[in-house]
């Protein structure tokens, strides 16, 4: 079994439980040699391979959009950012569908923090939102996989919508930035000015908040958001239209963590060391 090392980082833990738990499972269950992916460790482990969910073929169009994970609400934009960026993008793509995926059940599992009557005034308020919630996983993944393009904050579930081959634009933040990249699907990370808008402490101190309809991490708040939507729409776009390959997006977000860290990379750790070049 391939392993995470983090699934041994007690400050990992702390924050994930539901992580923790899942990873506790695992090796409880996949008995025999356990080796850690991105180390020569057994069993033997080929780094930067390309993951592809099973999952059925269809035309690609439209977005899926995810407007937070499971993380405390003001680490999430508020509904009124969310209703700029999916109007601008309603606009700059005229008629497009727009699914709205979220898990609001409260049973045990991750869900969102966001409710449903804010899912609601969005799709009554943006063209071409639909809601498509509480659904099976593998369904979600599917109307992912039938998406040109999966726009969301910084999110595990980020991860597996790569895993259906469609483009991942990350409004990124908060923590970290993003780390982990399926070998052959383009992707884009809008990254905040760290000055202006602090983020990525990782397991230190999250940055002083800022109010945006109560208190608010800096770098979903809604003075970032407008900062960065020139940069989030045209990236979108070349996404959409397919404009940005593989190895283009890995070059170009390099160069991005580059600026934002201000040369210092060491600061640029991802799975497989695959920025390293």
């Amino acid at each position: 079994m391939v392993n995470d090392y983090r699934s041994a980082q007690a400050e990992q833990r702390a924050i994930f439980p539901g992580l923790a738990a899942y990873y506790d499972q695992a090796n409880a269950y996949f008995t025999g040699t356990k080796g850690f992916a991105g180390f020569k460790l057994p069993p033997s482990y080929a780094p930067r391979q390309p993951l592809r969910l099973d999952l059925p073929k269809t035309e690609r169009h439209g977005f899926t959009v995810l407007l937070g994970g499971s993380a405390d609400r003001h680490m999430y934009p508020t509904v009124a950012s969310w209703r700029l960026i999916l109007t601008e993008l309603a606009q700059r793509f005229p008629g497009t569908d727009i699914r709205l995926l979220g898990r609001l059940a409260k049973d045990g599992r991750t869900s969102t923090t966001y409710s449903r009557d804010e899912y609601e005034q969005l799709a009554a308020t943006v063209p071409g939102a639909r809601l498509a919630l509480d659904l099976p996983l593998r369904d979600q993944l599917c109307l992912v996989g039938a998406s040109k393009v999966f726009l969301s904050p910084h999110t595990g579930f980020g991860m597996a919508a790569l895993a259906t081959g469609t483009p991942w634009l990350c409004l990124s933040g908060n923590r970290w930035p993003e780390f982990w990249f399926n070998d052959g699907v383009p992707f884009y990370s809008v990254l905040p000015d760290r000055v202006r808008f602090p983020s990525y402490t990782a397991l230190g101190p999250e940055p002083e908040p800022v109010e945006d309809e109560g208190q608010r991490t800096p770098s979903m708040s809604a003075a970032r958001i407008r900062a960065d939507l020139p940069e989030l729409l045209d990236a979108a776009t070349l996404l959409h239209d397919g404009e940005l390959d593989f190895p283009a997006a890995l070059a170009g977000h390099r160069d991005r963590l580059d600026r934002c860290w201000g040369g210092d990379r060491s600061m640029m750790w991802s799975i497989d060391n695959v920025l390293v070049g």
